[in-house]
């Protein structure tokens, strides 16, 4: 009951775009060094470029005619400044939104993970339409299901030995027999329920991923 609420009070980050800040900062501000790279290598052709064709106008072309040109080229150069700001600031988004669909399958695994970890079995819910790592997860999910029901059959096997001895268990050494088994198959029904009815919270952690 206690992990339970322990696990109710963590925040469910799963609902926001940002959910592993070092990952995906780190991701995305290399997309973003790699465009400002390519960006300022283009903007100085190209401004090298218009200081050119604004010496040739001084050179070659009459004042009302040079000042149209060095106009044209001045808006183009302002165009690709423009432009690569925007295209800079997609690209962030684009950061976000891709190492979203990677941080958040891991953060889910994450917490999946510590519910197995206090000896619970979590229900596990398919992940979104777009996220990545769904091989892992499947695996993930596999080793679980596999996981409840082997605990399962192992709770019915020791219900059934001790329903069958339960009867002659008349000496002090068949009653302490008795109650580690007892002991044993409260803890696996406890991990097994846990999936149902104790672990609300381990499920809400995914509600965005159904």
């Amino acid at each position: 009951m206690a992990s339970n609420q322990t696990a109710s009070t963590v925040p469910d980050r799963r609902r926001s775009r940002i959910i592993d800040r070092a990952f995906q900062f780190k991701y995305t501000m290399m997309v973003v060094a790699f465009t400002v790279v390519v960006s300022l290598t283009y903007m100085t052709m190209v401004y090298l470029q218009h200081f050119e064709i604004e010496r040739e106008i001084g050179t070659y072309c009459s004042a009302t005619v040079g000042a149209e040109l060095l106009q044209r080229s001045t808006s183009i150069l302002g165009y690709v400044f423009v432009g690569t700001l925007l295209i800079s600031l997609l690209l962030t988004a684009l950061g976000v939104v891709v190492t979203h669909r990677i941080a958040g399958p891991i953060f889910v695994m994450n917490r999946y993970l510590g519910v197995l970890a206090s000896g619970r079995i979590p229900t596990m819910r398919p992940l979104r339409k777009n996220d990545e790592l769904k091989t892992l997860y499947s695996s993930l999910k596999g080793f679980v299901d596999l996981l409840a029901q082997r605990e399962k059959n192992e709770a019915e096997g020791l219900k059934h030995a001790l329903d069958t001895l339960r009867p002659g268990a008349s000496t002090r050494e068949a009653q302490e027999c008795l109650e580690a088994l007892r002991a044993m198959y409260q803890r696996k029904c406890e991990a097994i329920d846990a999936s149902a009815a104790g672990q609300p919270a381990a499920s809400e952690a995914v509600e965005e991923a159904a």
